[in-house]
Formats: C-alpha cells, sequence, structure tokens
C-alpha cells in the first residue's frame, strides 16, 4: 500500500527493521483545543464564551449584525427645552475610558449581553451629585450574583490581580465566609475563590439580559447550544489547515539505495529516527512557512527514486459536513443565513418573511430595554433638577419627554431612495408654471347595467379617451352594444377602485376633498399657517390598507354569484355569439353559455387574474412604497395626498384598458367558438381603420382555429376585429 507516496511492503524475514510510531500533539481544534476539552455541557465559562467568538467569525458577526439590529435610541417628547437637554446627552455623555454617546453606550452593553447572556453597566454621577459624569461597562465575566438571606441576589464584581480601587475597603471580620458575604455592605471588598469580590451598589447600575431562565440573573448567552457544533466545525477547520500544510506544499522524498554490509549494526535504528527527524522538520518548516524535502537510505546500493509526500492522498469532503454544522450555528443566531454572508436557497419571498422575523426580535429586545434606559434618562434629568408630568414612549401620543427605538432595515434604504427620486420628480414639476388646481377624490358611477346606447362617432361622448387625449381607435364596423358593455365593466373597476382610494385616505388620515395646490404653497382648509406635521404610516395602517385591498379583490372574484366580472364577460361573450350567428345568416347561435361553460369559466378566472393583479402591482409595488417614502423623507401630508390622487387617478387608464381589451377578447372568442359550430373554415382578421403597424400586418385570412383574437394576441388599444372569410360568405 501507499501512504503520502511511499510504498509500505511485508519486510523479508532476513532483513533487521527497526520501527517504531511518531507521536504528534493532538490540537483537533487548533488553538481552542484546550477550551473544548475543559467544557462540560451546561457548565461553561464566560471566558470559553469569548474565545469561541474569536475563533469562528461567523459568530462574532451574528452579534455585530444582532448589535446593529437592535437600533438608535431617539429622543421625544413636548417639552423642547428637556429634550434638548436629554439630546445633548446621548450625544456628549462620555463611555468608558474615550468614548462618547449613548450609542457607544448601547452597543458596548448589548456586545457584553450577547456574548455573557447579561450586562451589568453603570452611570457614576459628579462628586456634587448635579450630573451624571460617566457611564461604564464592565466585565461581565467577573460579575457574580450572589443570594442574600431574604432569597435576593446582589451582584459582587471580582478584581484580578487583587487590584483593588481606593474606594473600596477590604473587609475580613472573623467568622465563615457565608456569614462574610451575608454582613458585607456595599464596596466592601471580600476574598473569596482566591481573589477579591466587591459588592456593588445597585442604586447606579443598570442590568440588561437575554433569554433568561426561571430565576437565574445570569441570562443566557446567545452562544449556549453552539458549543457542540462549534467543536465539530473548528475540528473541520484544523483538518483542512493540517491538510493543506501537508498537501498543498508537499515535501519530496527521495529514497537511496546503498550496500547493507557497509554499514554498522545501529543503522536500521539510525536510519528511522533520520527519517522521523526529517519527517518532523518538515512540518515544522511548513508550518513555518517555508518548504521542506528529506532523503531515506535503504539497503542497496541499485538505484534513486524522488515522489512526492502525499501526492496520492484522497482530501476528505469537507464542504458537505461543513455546510451542515454551519446551518445548525447560523440557526440559533435567528438571523437569514444571507445576513452573514452565507449562501442559501431562500427564495426572495421566504427572504422577506426572515427579515421581518429579525426586525421582530430586535422589537422584543428593545422592549426589555426601554425601562432602563428610561430609568436612566430620569436619574439624569432629577440630577439636574428638572421636573415633568409624563413620559412617552410611542411618537403619536403626547408626553414631557420619552424614547423610542429606530430600527434600520433594507426596506428603509429603498424607501429613501425612492424619497430622493420623489423630491426630484417633484421639484422638476414645481419648476414649470401651472395654475392651482383643485385636486379632489370623486367616485365614477358605478353599475352593473348597461345605459349608454349612443355609437361611436366624431362626437362620441363615451368618454373613449385615451391618456394622451387623442380619440380612441373605431372598430372597423360598428358595435355600440359591446360599447356600452366595455364602459360598464370600466365604470365599475373604476368606481371600487375610488372607492378603495377612499379607505387608503381615511386609514392614513388624508383629506379627500380639501386639497388644493399652488406654486410652492400647500393650504387646507381650517388650518393656521404653516405646514402640517409630518405624515407617518404606522404598520397598523398598513395592514387596513392591505385589508381593504383584499375586500377591492374579493368584489370582483369569479368564484362569486354576484361578481361584475362573471356579469360584463357574460354580457361580451353572448354579444359575440349572437353577433357571430348573424354574420353567418343565422337568427340565433348554436352555442351559448351553458353549452360553452368550461371555455367561459377559464376566461372569466383570467379575467379576474388580470384585475387582481393589477390592483396588487398598483398596492404593494407603488401606492404603499410611495407613502412609505415619504415617511422617510417627513413630508407634508397634503404633498402625500396629492401624489397619492395621481397615483390613483393614473391607474384608471390601466382599468380602462383592461375594460376594453377584455369585453371584446371575450366577444371575440364567442365569436370564433360559433362560427366553429357553424363549421366555418376561414376566417378573416380585420384591422381596425386607425390600427397600429403590428394590427396591420396581421391583416388577411386564416384558418379558425389559428386566426389572432384580437387584444390578447393583439395592441390591447386597437379595435381590430374578426369576420368570416369571404369565401365562407359566399358558400353561406
Amino acid at each position: 500500500m501507499e501512504l503520502f507516496g511511499l510504498t509500505i511492503s511485508r519486510a523479508k524475514a532476513a532483513d533487521d527493521i527497526a520501527t517504531r510510531p511518531q507521536y504528534t500533539p493532538n490540537a483537533s481544534q487548533g488553538p481552542l483545543t484546550p477550551w473544548f476539552q475543559d467544557y462540560y455541557l451546561r457548565k461553561v465559562s464566560g471566558d470559553f464564551y469569548e474565545a469561541l467568538r474569536e475563533g469562528i467569525p461567523i459568530i462574532d458577526a451574528a452579534i455585530r449584525r444582532l448589535i446593529s439590529l437592535n437600533g438608535t435610541v431617539k429622543i421625544i417628547g413636548d417639552n423642547a427645552a428637556i429634550v434638548k437637554e436629554l439630546e445633548d446627552f446621548c450625544l456628549n455623555v462620555p463611555v468608558n475610558d474615550h468614548q462618547k454617546g449613548i450609542h457607544a453606550f448601547l452597543e458596548n452593553f448589548s456586545n457584553e449581553t450577547f456574548e455573557q447572556g447579561f450586562s451589568l453597566p453603570e452611570f457614576i454621577a459628579t462628586p456634587d451629585l448635579k450630573d451624571i459624569a460617566q457611564l461604564r461597562v464592565p466585565d461581565s465575566k467577573q460579575i457574580f450574583f450572589r443570594r442574600r438571606g431574604d432569597g435576593g441576589t446582589d451582584p459582587w464584581y471580582r478584581y484580578l490581580n487583587n487590584f483593588l480601587p481606593s474606594s473600596v475597603t477590604r473587609y475580613s471580620s472573623p467568622g465563615s465566609l457565608a456569614e462574610r458575604i451575608l454582613a458585607a455592605t456595599y464596596n466592601q471588598a471580600i476574598y473569596i475563590n482566591s481573589g477579591w469580590e466587591v459588592k456593588l451598589d445597585p442604586v447606579n447600575k443598570l442590568y440588561f439580559s437575554i433569554n433568561n431562565e426561571n430565576v437565574d440573573p445570569y441570562g443566557v448567552s446567545l452562544m449556549r447550544s453552539m458549543e457542540f457544533c462549534s467543536q465539530i466545525l473548528m475540528t473541520l477547520q484544523n483538518s483542512v489547515k493540517n491538510t493543506w500544510e501537508r498537501f498543498g506544499d508537499p515535501s519530496y522524498h527521495v529514497k537511496y539505495k546503498t550496500n547493507k554490509k557497509d554499514l554498522g549494526p545501529d543503522t536500521l535504528e539510525g536510519r528511522r529516527q533520520k527519517i522521523q527527524t526529517d519527517f518532523s522538520n518538515a512540518i515544522r518548516s511548513k508550518r513555518a512557512g517555508k518548504s521542506a524535502d528529506f532523503v531515506t537510505a535503504l539497503n542497496a546500493d541499485a538505484d534513486m527514486t524522488i515522489s512526492v509526500v502525499g501526492h496520492d492522498n484522497q482530501v476528505l469532503e469537507l464542504l458537505v459536513p461543513a455546510q451542515h454544522v454551519l446551518e445548525q450555528i447560523v440557526s440559533k443566531t435567528g438571523l437569514p443565513a444571507w445576513m452573514l454572508g452565507v449562501g442559501s436557497k431562500t427564495v426572495q419571498g421566504m427572504a422577506a418573511l426572515e427579515v421581518e422575523a429579525a426586525l421582530q426580535d430586535a422589537k422584543i429586545r428593545q422592549l426589555a430595554m426601554l425601562p432602563e434606559l428610561i430609568r436612566l434618562m430620569s436619574v439624569f434629568l432629577r440630577l439636574r433638577s428638572r421636573s415633568w408630568k409624563t413620559i412617552t414612549t410611542d411618537p403619536a401620543k403626547p408626553g414631557d419627554w420619552g424614547i423610542v427605538f429606530e430600527t434600520p432595515n433594507l426596506r428603509d434604504l429603498v424607501a429613501q431612495a425612492q424619497a430622493r427620486f420623489l423630491n426630484s420628480q417633484a421639484d422638476q414639476m414645481g419648476s414649470a408654471a401651472r395654475p392651482p388646481e383643485q385636486v379632489t377624490v370623486t367616485p365614477p358611477k358605478k353599475e352593473f347595467a348597461v345605459s349608454r346606447t349612443t355609437p361611436h362617432g366624431s362626437k362620441c361622448a363615451c368618454g373613449c379617451k385615451s391618456v394622451t387625449g387623442k380619440k380612441e381607435e373605431h372598430r372597423p364596423v360598428p358595435w355600440p352594444e359591446l360599447d356600452d358593455v366595455e364602459t360598464g365593466y370600466e365604470d365599475s373597476l373604476k368606481g371600487s377602485w375610488s372607492e378603495l382610494q377612499t379607505k387608503v385616505f381615511t386609514v392614513c388620515k388624508l383629506n379627500t376633498s380639501d386639497i388644493a395646490l399652488t406654486m410652492g404653497t400647500r393650504m387646507v382648509k381650517g388650518e393656521k399657517d404653516g405646514d402640517p406635521e409630518a405624515f407617518t404610516f404606522l404598520p397598523e395602517q398598513r395592514a387596513q390598507v392591505l385589508n381593504a385591498l383584499k375586500d377591492y379583490i374579493g368584489e370582483f372574484d369569479s368564484s362569486a354569484a354576484d361578481s361584475p366580472v362573471n356579469w360584463y364577460y357574460g354580457q361580451a361573450y353572448s354579444l359575440g355569439l349572437i353577433q357571430a350567428a348573424r354574420m353567418v345568416g343565422q337568427d340565433r347561435p348554436i352555442l351559448d353559455l351553458i353549452k360553452n361553460k368550461g371555455i367561459f369559466d377559464e376566461m372569466a378566472a383570467t379575467g379576474f387574474g388580470l384585475v387582481k393583479d393589477n390592483a396588487t402591482a398598483a398596492i404593494v409595488d407603488k401606492i404603499i412604497p410611495e407613502m412609505e417614502a415619504h415617511v422617510i423623507a417627513g413630508s407634508n401630508p397634503l404633498s402625500v395626498a396629492s401624489r397619492l390622487n395621481k397615483l390613483f387617478g393614473d391607474q384608471n387608464s390601466s382599468w380602462e384598458r383592461l375594460a376594453r381589451t377584455e369585453m371584446s377578447a371575450a366577444a371575440e372568442t364567442a365569436k370564433l367558438a360559433e362560427w366553429g359550430k357553424q363549421d366555418v373554415k376561414k376566417v378573416e382578421f380585420t384591422p381596425a381603420p386607425d390600427a397600429c403597424a403590428i394590427c396591420t400586418a396581421l391583416a388577411g385570412d386564416y384558418d379558425i382555429g389559428k386566426c389572432p383574437i384580437p387584444g390578447p394576441d393583439t395592441h390591447p388599444r386597437c379595435r381590430c376585429s374578426t369576420r368570416p372569410a369571404a369565401s365562407e360568405l359566399e358558400q353561406a
């Protein structure tokens, strides 16, 4: 067999053989091996968690990401003087030795909390007790909680190297250790377990923790339950290091044969020791960044061969087991894998849910931190002799002062980009002179009955104009009955859409009738000079808007008996059957809705899908992001109302196009189906008089099963139609 390029075979009985195993240190997890050898489940030291975080970068990255998801603190309130004082404190308060600001403080204690399970920072008052001089975050590994006689706990701090500050007094009264602990007062030191521990005063301490269990004050580190998987991962990573040290830069083995009779009696043992020493030196040289080769002398003076040590060995599969272990570690962090730079097969929709889950976890942590931060700010104000009546934690509720968390996320970045675009667009639109205009929300007439009977003409009164103001294309042959159905369906879509707009405006507390735009000035009736407060769009409002959208979509559900989709598609389909029969000289059609129900149901379901997709895209992809963007930009509610009014109005063009295209498609589909039953073989595609180039190029005769259907197969605005081919009419 071969090992590292060496051929190993059974030796001849006559030869002297000297063998001895070569022992190397077993460092399966590399530098972290001693930590894993000493750890036991549920008995983990804080030092081990710190070492584990240093050894596995993804754990450290997860903690940093969780700290950022905790968000930033913002001071709110109606008392401008107190708010300004608190903002100055948050910006300038010293933290630890050289840092400043409340967010440096948040980062420090959050770091300790995720790593060790809890943190016990403190605020230090000035000697005259008139201000807070500093915030400090101690090393949680040196903090211990000890039970009092009443069952409560007191925090103790262990000073390393027997160093005690001058403010601490040593307590060495006689008695048992338990008696001394119970009798100790704050800032007294007791010698416990070969070190001095000081009882801490909780008055100026803040307490933060995660994942507390029962009455355990230590909390639970983020890394608990990672220990076993981390040991496997470190073993895999260390094996990669060792493998590439051996095989990545292979050593060359030179075999040299010589005559045994010329060598002394200790040659085999000396040769073995020499090979072992050379091999060890080669490995040490590699770890020092050098290459190394070695030579073996054999017993017959014949030839010399050079081989690569380890060349024929196969490296074990690493990716699959490492991925399996890594997934368990990532799942414990509560963060999406892609957020930590780990490849994931998560689809886009799932990624959005993962972000929502991570943000919800962050919100829970924020609520847990809020009481202690309010306590800190209250102490600061009392030291400065400030007074207040109410504290708020909701921007929508009054209060002299308060605290809210702002959590950044990717959606904010997108919204900010959209806001910048909208502001730029508004600036461009505002630069052009335009007279003031009244912006109102007026629902169009919504009804199922068809009332207009005036055919299209040069002075058409049906309102069928394109968005450019040009007259819409006319049919090759007037069809006023179908025009009426189209208009009715269009009115139904627009009417429900306007009702949805009114609901959205109501949910967002926007005025629907008293909005006025002037050049450079926005005013609303009954309001004093100046802009109203900034527009807000809360998660609850977003949910209400989506529910209103759901109601709009449900109104047109083709599975409902009173759905406008079924009614109007049925009218258009019936008109198509009737016209098809008349065009081939028949009194009545062979088909009807009942006989052709399968095709009709499929058509109605497709029509409902178009309504659903159009409405969803307009609300979810345009209107909701627009409102979120205006929240980020701090826009005036009147500006938001005007902008949303335009977006809802623009969508009416889509409803017009949908109604006219789909009704024509339903009628033309019915015509082709009826002609098929009438044994018509050839049909003629007839473009509208002013059809586009695409539709004009389709003019001509087709087999009935291959004829383009106006609408789905052609330009949606062109009023093209089909008729039996001339040859078919002659035969009829």
